[in-house]
């Protein structure tokens, strides 16, 4: 099975780059691509939670919805987390820190990842080194490194890899088990660039379980970023490509399970971590 763990839907017929980005879109994509799962995280002033879950729930079987914390209303921020915990299967949600305005240093940020570590649900969260704020350290990949120390229960996830500070992302991986990459949109944004060669050398490093594969759909293009990342890891073991394609993420986020139910209880859907830090003695 192969899981696109990254990929994004936008509430009207094409993104603000003119591409084709609607639920359609995305399936066609996949389908041809050979792509069995995909997961849709909302992204504010585009796609609202709402809207994501909405059409995801067209299509069980081929997406399912991550959640985006409101924090434009703080107020209320964890009442509505809690609100759509109770009623639906909550994958996981992500956090665009430069998008929405925050840090991990911010308390409500704090906040969601203990709620969401109560539950044994993942926090993905935009790493991506770039614009205006691209010299604070709370965007780094740096930065998460303490976040995990504090909160060893939470699973957190760095989107794209860190960006151009891939090894940074790498070493905070290494030192913390409760700590996974993905690899969307980097490879694609750095093409010709030492960065591809230093992804690839994470996947590779990494044991198998600790990276996901993803997109950015539709900032990449499905099949062209799968084939792209293909010729790059084209080192992986067996294991690492079952892992990296699809395990990792199906298990991560609890695709494809009958279990997935909304009116389960926080510890009934629980994840054990079952991954564990490399070391610098051993790895």
């Amino acid at each position: 099975m192969i899981i696109d763990a990254h990929t994004h839907i936008h509430e009207h017929a094409d993104d603000r780059l003119g591409r084709p980005a609607t639920t359609d879109d995305l399936l066609r994509g996949l389908d041809a691509a050979g792509i069995d799962m995909a997961v849709v995280i909302p992204l504010p002033g585009v796609a609202s939670n709402d809207y994501v879950r909405r059409q995801c729930d067209r299509h069980p079987d081929r997406l399912a919805p991550l959640y985006t914390p409101e924090f434009d209303d703080p107020a209320h921020t964890l009442a509505k987390l809690r609100h759509y915990a109770e009623h639906h299967f909550l994958h996981g949600v992500k956090i665009h820190p430069r998008l929405q305005g925050v840090t991990v240093n911010d308390p409500l940020v704090r906040d969601v990842v203990g709620f969401m570590a109560e539950r044994g649900r993942p926090v993905l969260f935009d790493n991506f080194p770039h614009g205006r704020d691209l010299d604070n350290p709370a965007l780094l990949p740096l930065a998460y490194h303490r976040l995990a120390k504090e909160f060893p229960t939470a699973t957190l996830v760095l989107a794209h890899a860190g960006g151009h500070k891939v090894l940074d992302a790498f070493m905070v991986a290494k030192a913390n088990p409760n700590v996974l990459l993905d690899t969307s949109f980097t490879l694609d944004y750095y093409r010709g660039a030492s960065v591809e060669a230093d992804l690839a050398f994470v996947v590779r490093r990494m044991h198998a379980g600790r990276v996901l594969y993803g997109s950015d759909f539709p900032s990449c293009d499905l099949g062209g970023y799968l084939e792209h990342t293909r010729r790059r890891m084209d080192e992986l073991s067996a294991e690492q490509q079952g892992a990296f394609y699809g395990e990792a993420a199906a298990r991560l986020y609890r695709l494809g399970r009958e279990s997935c139910s909304p009116k389960m209880s926080p510890t009934s859907y629980a994840v054990t971590p079952t991954v564990t830090a490399d070391t610098a003695t051993t790895r």
